[in-house]
């Protein structure tokens, strides 16, 4: 019996030893509660508003400690309310709009990018996972929730983005990339051009290397080849082939940021979204859109016609003056050359931009301008010849360019003036038609010439449209040059 009651004895004090035991545990657990009541009450820190004089639920005490001491087995039942989330979010993004995580999550929001990346929790932690996060005070809750050791199922599993390019970083590349010639050809860099002026670094950085592949985008394509394609409006063609494209992201026309006038390697028939937007003849007017680019090549054909239009009213402005009355009238011989020097720049100023337009390289100007001059010729020429007209650049001012009909000097039909001689020569050793130039461009330097026509005819002819009465220094201009020359006949016309 006193066995019995020996063990009895030893039994109940080793059972009020486990209960004194755990009842200290509990207290010491209670006092930590009460210090972490009294200082979230003080901070007002939690996800859920709660009143200096309402009761604390258990869901209450729960949220707090395991904000405080996320260690506890407790906390793996516990999600940071979502309401919390995104108020740290939008505060810390208010005052950092340029922040890698701050323009993800605006690209997430309007549809653009989707997926694990872009749910709350992950972007705070990309938010969170700075070198600097501890002086945010939006951060505080998140770097003592998921400290080491943590039980916190949210920070076990929270899909922050690998390999993120910081926006210090991402501004660094950038002003690498775009100093020195190589900038003035990217309109990206007009975001980011200094390291006080810099909007948007990581937008910036995805539109020049999505353009153009070089050395300093190697930190933004190491971090777009975790991504599939639920960020390719981010990363582009630098995202991988895996997932789905996001419902809500827009399919750009043509590759922004790289604008050129020109395409570089040939003709290019369509463009897309990896094609550089084309510049429509001034800096700023770029074909980023399907619209501006079917605008562009309606505006180029009816440039054609204009310019076929300009030849023609040139024609006009000198067949309204008679010859006569340009000897007679000076007057109106200085309106014809007024209009003349209006209609020919006018002419001349759309032959360029017709120019500049075929050499974009893009099929669609090019024969939007073809075939406009092809329609004006039609429209307005009647068939007539307006070979000439359409190399303004290359015009010669010699009157053989323009055809034996018009004077080199004063473009004046010669075909109406019978006041002016001719002397025809018979020509010797004209072998070529290289030999015709030759004849025809010295012909022209003799005082007295108006117009010059040689030809191979029955082993070479010239007749010289002359004013002068010396003909012997004709026949000697042309032997001069290495021909020989004979009097054919003297007349006019």
């Amino acid at each position: 019996m006193k066995g019995v009651n020996i063990a009895f004895t030893l039994g109940l004090s080793l059972v009020c030893m486990g209960l004194m035991h755990k009842l200290s545990s509990l207290q010491s657990q209670l006092s930590d509660l009460q210090q972490n009541v009294q200082q979230l009450k003080h901070e007002r820190r939690l996800g859920v508003d709660i009143p200096m004089s309402s009761p604390l639920s258990v869901t209450d005490l729960s949220a707090m400690s395991c904000i405080t001491m996320p260690t506890m087995s407790m906390c793996t039942e516990y999600t940071y309310p979502a309401s919390a989330i995104n108020q740290n979010l939008d505060l810390f993004c208010s005052n950092n709009t340029s922040e890698s995580a701050c323009l993800i999550r605006s690209q997430c929001s309007s549809g653009g990018l989707c997926g694990q990346y872009c749910e709350p929790f992950s972007l705070l932690a990309d938010v969170c996972n700075n070198a600097n996060s501890e002086s945010f005070s939006e951060c505080s809750d998140y770097n003592s929730m998921c400290a080491s050791g943590t039980k916190v199922p949210q920070c076990l599993h929270q899909n922050k983005i690998p390999d993120l390019v910081s926006s210090s970083t991402a501004k660094t590349d950038v002003l690498t990339m775009c100093k020195g010639s190589m900038g003035q050809h990217m309109s990206a860099c007009q975001n980011c051009v200094s390291e006080t002026e810099c909007k948007a670094p990581l937008s910036t950085l995805a539109a020049v290397c999505k353009t153009m592949e070089m050395p300093s985008c190697a930190n933004f394509m190491n971090m777009c080849k975790q991504f599939g394609q639920e960020f390719h409006a981010l990363c582009g063609q630098y995202a991988s082939s895996t997932g789905n494209s996001c419902s809500g992201e827009s399919t750009p026309y043509c590759s922004t940021g790289m604008d050129m006038t020109m395409f570089m390697n040939g003709f290019v028939g369509a463009v897309s979204p990896s094609t550089p937007c084309l510049v429509f003849l001034f800096k700023g007017w770029s074909i980023d859109t399907s619209g501006k680019m079917a605008g562009a090549i309606i505006f180029t054909f009816f440039l054609g016609i204009l310019n076929v239009y300009l030849i023609c009213l040139r024609r006009m402005v000198y067949s309204s003056f008679p010859s006569q009355l340009i000897r007679k009238t000076p007057s109106a011989r200085y309106m014809r050359n007024i209009l003349l020097f209006a209609a020919f720049s006018a002419q001349l100023t759309t032959a360029y931009a017709l120019m500049l337009l075929v050499m974009s390289y893009f099929s669609g100007l090019f024969f939007a301008a073809t075939f406009g001059i092809a329609a004006g010729h039609v429209f307005f020429s009647g068939g007539q010849a307006v070979v000439g007209d359409l190399e303004p650049c290359c015009i010669e001012p010699l009157a053989g360019r323009m055809g034996s009909k018009y004077n080199a000097f004063n473009y004046v039909s010669l075909e109406e003036n019978t006041d002016i001689p001719v002397v025809h020569l018979r020509l010797e050793g004209m072998t070529c038609k290289s030999c015709t130039q030759t004849v025809s461009a010295a012909l022209m330097q003799v005082e007295g010439v108006q117009h010059a026509e040689v030809s191979m005819k029955n082993g070479g002819e010239a007749s010289v449209y002359y004013t002068g009465d010396q003909v012997a220094t004709l026949l000697a201009t042309v032997e001069g040059v290495g021909f020989g020359a004979s009097v054919k006949e003297l007349g006019n016309h």
